[in-house]
């Protein structure tokens, strides 16, 4: 099983991916966090450490697709919250770590990526009490109205940041907007013989990695490459953590994620000037909670742009 560390990464790189992807078309750069963008009316609030916070009123956005709810918003100082949920009906989700049935995410100043609090930071069960409440959606007004409480942390150093008093009543959409997107990125690999390829791409450096994600509605494909990568073939190691390469399938509510142990990647081009990389891959996945299934995973490559 590889360090939590990397769990942790690859759980912010999932929701970074949902977040952006949702605000633009269906393959897409992240260029930059900049802030949520506003797309929902309404309010969202909680009590962070006992003092409100507050998303701005043009800096919030909420979706409901493909089976997953996303709410993300920036108070007018520059702290972002954002909660995804691995699921779209009224309910309540545990954003623990053993869960893993979505999370809370809390930036306090989204300019500065490294610096990420989430309710899955932590492992130790005693720490495990993170919930969103979905207490209604009104699919004709399109508004989703819910709760939240939980403790967030920050893995390379251990502090914690906790909320009270969460809720949000918001418009929601459910399709992305026709923004058009800029060049051919594409993310795409035979997984245990069967071809796929990724609908949404996002690619930054965070926590001093390149993080790569591509992802469908039920597979997630997530890189970690040094910024200083040079072209050249690297083989994964388990204990090797400056390269690393997860796969995860979701199915509903829960999901599995499966950790390169053995195989390459291949870096064919890396200009750190246009931050462009184009790599292939194969390796074999195992599984990060069971230790014994696995996946093959064979013909991969990508092209991203990243910030």
């Amino acid at each position: 099983m590889k360090p939590f560390r990397s769990l942790l990464a690859f759980l912010v790189t999932t929701i970074t991916l949902f977040a952006l992807s949702s605000c633009q078309k269906e393959i897409s750069y992240d260029l930059g966090h900049g802030g949520s963008v506003g797309t929902s009316t309404g309010t969202f609030t909680a009590s962070i450490n006992g003092v409100g916070w507050a998303a701005a009123a043009d800096k919030q956005s909420v979706t409901i697709k493909d089976g997953m709810i996303n709410i993300t918003g920036t108070s007018s100082n520059g702290q972002m919250v954002t909660i995804t949920l691995q699921g779209d009906t009224v309910g309540t989700y545990d954003v623990s770590f053993a869960a893993l049935k979505g999370l809370l995410t809390y930036e306090p100043d989204y300019t500065k990526p490294a610096n990420i609090y989430s309710s899955v930071g932590s492992n130790d069960p005693a720490s495990a009490n993170g919930t969103v409440t979905i207490t209604s959606i009104d699919a004709d007004k399109k508004v989703i109205k819910g709760t939240f409480q939980s403790k967030t942390f920050n893995p390379t150093d251990g502090t914690s940041y906790t909320f009270t008093e969460g809720a949000f009543e918001l418009t929601y959409s459910t399709s992305l907007p026709t923004t058009p997107t800029t060049g051919d990125a594409y993310l795409k690999a035979t997984i245990n013989g069967t071809a796929w390829q990724a609908k949404s791409i996002t690619a930054q450096i965070t926590l001093g990695q390149i993080y790569i994600a591509g992802m469908d509605a039920s597979k997630i494909f997530a890189f970690t490459i040094p910024p200083d990568a040079k072209v050249g073939s690297y083989t994964y190691d388990p204990l090797n953590q400056l390269y690393t390469t997860d796969y995860s399938e979701i199915n509903g509510t829960s999901g599995k994620m499966y950790s390169a142990e053995s195989g390459t990647l291949k870096i064919t081009q890396h200009d750190p000037t246009k931050k462009t990389m184009t790599a292939t891959f194969e390796f074999v996945g195992r599984e990060v909670l069971d230790g014994v299934e696995t996946r093959q995973i064979t013909k991969g490559s990508f092209f991203v742009k990243y910030q």
